[in-house]
């Protein structure tokens, strides 16, 4: 068992407590509704600082909207979105999603008051790609994209990285012990079969699979509106997945009574 502190923004607490773990299964309660997670997206997190050109509002034209320009920049990225969803893009753990990647923007700063044309903004984006794209790929398509934008307006820009900068995963496939064995106590003590699923987020189970060679998935109990208002998860489908987890520890531990 394994807590740590900061898991939202890069995920740094499990960074540095993984490296002197050796288990043979890692499982991560995640709240994903009881599904045994079998891959999960990169997330990339960037800032873009645009540099416009104040004026009076008199003649907005003799400036540059730096918020207009943020704006449209934001515009110009959300096409990869587009293209890294087409089907043909997709790997297999994802084909069947109709929107696996999501682009957000996610914080916008800038002007200086309402009877001036803003020289200054700024604004947040979280990218999502797929494991078989590098962090240094997302990246340059993304700079190229912006760059190519901010080239057909004149616009002077410049990109930032904060946070999380994680790649994406694939977990052990539904077929590995480790997973026929938790779907077989999931069965016998929620009387169901389990379903398995990949995510379109992250979670700190990549420390544990992609840098110390460690089985890993995420099995947690069911949630609503996360990140979201009245953020929530069933009391009654926690008690199920400490059961589960339980049961699991005995099998997989072969524990023995005394």
């Amino acid at each position: 068992m394994q807590t740590v502190v900061e898991e939202e923004c890069t995920g740094n607490g499990a960074l540095v407590t993984a490296g002197p773990l050796k288990a043979d299964a890692v499982i991560i309660p995640e709240p994903f509704n009881q599904l045994i997670v079998t891959g999960q997206l990169g997330v990339l997190w960037m800032t873009v600082a645009v540099q416009g050109k104040p004026a009076h509002v008199l003649d907005t034209s003799a400036g540059i909207n730096a918020l207009d320009a943020a704006y449209y920049l934001v515009q110009s990225v959300k096409t990869l979105e587009e293209k890294w969803n087409a089907p043909k893009m997709r790997p297999a753990l994802w084909k069947d999603f109709k929107h696996p990647i999501n682009f957000n923007f996610g914080t916008i700063n800038g002007g200086e008051w309402a009877s001036s044309v803003p020289a200054y903004a700024e604004f947040q984006l979280r990218i999502g790609f797929f494991p078989d794209q590098s962090l240094d790929e997302v990246k340059r398509e993304v700079e190229a994209a912006l760059a190519e934008a901010a080239k057909a307006r004149h616009l002077v820009h410049n990109v930032i990285y904060n946070g999380f900068q994680a790649e994406g995963t694939a977990f052990p496939t539904p077929e590995s012990d480790f997973f026929q064995a938790l779907g077989k106590v999931h069965e016998d003590v929620m009387k169901q079969a389990p379903k398995f699923g990949a995510l379109t987020c992250t979670t700190d189970g990549r420390f544990f699979q992609l840098y110390h060679g460690m089985p890993t998935t995420c099995y947690g109990p069911e949630s609503s509106s996360i990140h979201g208002i009245d953020e929530s998860v069933s009391l009654e489908s926690m008690h199920n997945v400490a059961r589960v987890l339980a049961l699991f520890i005995t099998r997989w531990c072969t524990l023995e009574h005394v």
